[in-house]
């Protein structure tokens, strides 16, 4: 999954009851070592991004993140695998220094400013199995995915990623597994090939699933670390169902390059980051993914609090 927000001015974990029952559960059992395009098991942040601009001079746009996923073990045998996936994902935005209407291409026409979405959410249950063949490891998701702006919301609102992994065995510290990712409901179908790669040094860790992110790490003595991660995101939300938007949706998309240094107790770690998010845009599309307006938001520094379970 996937971090990202730009112009975070302080970290912020707001929903406190969310991140001590993910603790709680991680805490209570024990994640299987597998194969599947995800950074880490658990994985808690709390953002605020305040003020970003927009390049085309529009306005500005605060925004306030909450970051949860989770993967848990249903049946962690050796040689069957079922792992249940779940992640909630919450933005506020706020928009400042806008005029009361936006003009938009194709039917939308001129939308209120009360109209822009004020809240989304994408709300993620997956399943996971993995089956050892052989000298080759399969695995198989499904993700269904709630990703909405909370109004109207419907069976419109929801979308899906069917994958397949092919991981072969390997008795090296380091382990490449391929495989294809599936995605749709809500903007148009989309194939995307993976490569990836994990490899569990002394000292060294990498942990890469291209093209979604890539993660070196250092160990720095007993429980230090620092890592360099570079992550992109995209992510569909569909608008309300009635006018100006009839079923419009808006896309989501950044690069995230940053430094995190922190502390590691066994495998949990607690670190703080920085880095620079390079490209971010939101797009308008309609039902039809034809692009009704694009704004591109000004590249800008990031801070970010993650708190994270490596395996």
């Amino acid at each position: 999954m996937f971090t990202s927000l730009l112009n975070m001015k302080r970290p912020l974990v707001s929903n406190q009851r969310l991140i001590i029952n993910a603790l709680f559960l991680i805490l209570s059992f024990w994640f299987p070592a597998t194969a599947f395009a995800q950074k880490y098991p658990l994985e808690l942040s709390g953002s605020r991004m305040e003020q970003t601009c927009i390049n085309a001079g529009v306005g500005e746009i605060d925004i306030e993140h909450d970051h949860a996923s989770l993967i848990l073990p249903v049946i962690p045998l050796e040689s069957f695998m079922l792992l249940i996936y779940l992640k909630e994902d919450q933005r506020r935005l706020d928009y400042t220094g806008f005029s009361e209407g936006i003009v938009l291409d194709g039917p939308a026409g001129v939308v209120p400013l009360a109209d822009f979405p004020e809240k989304l959410v994408n709300s993620t249950r997956g399943a996971l199995l993995a089956i050892p063949i052989g000298d080759v490891t399969w695995v198989f998701r499904r993700d269904e995915i709630l990703a909405t702006d909370t109004k109207d919301v419907d069976a419109d609102d929801r979308s899906f990623m069917n994958q397949i992994l092919y991981r072969p065995k390997s008795n090296e510290k380091g382990k490449w597994f391929y495989g294809l990712s599936h995605l749709g409901g809500i903007a148009q179908d989309a194939y995307i090939p993976l490569l990836g790669y994990t490899y569990k040094g002394d000292v060294v860790r990498i942990n890469t699933v291209l093209p979604s992110y890539f993660i070196i790490q250092f160990k720095l003595g007993e429980h230090g670390y620092v890592l360099i991660d570079e992550t992109i995101t995209a992510e569909n939300y569909r608008l309300t169902e009635a006018a100006p938007w009839d079923n419009a949706y808006l896309g989501l998309m950044n690069l995230t390059s940053r430094l995190e240094a922190g502390i590691r107790f066994g495998d949990f770690e607690i670190g703080l980051s920085y880095g620079l998010v390079n490209i971010h845009s939101m797009t308008f599309n309609d039902p039809d993914h034809n692009e009704l307006y694009k704004w591109e938001l000004d590249a800008d520094t990031v801070i970010s609090l993650q708190l994270q379970w490596n395996l």
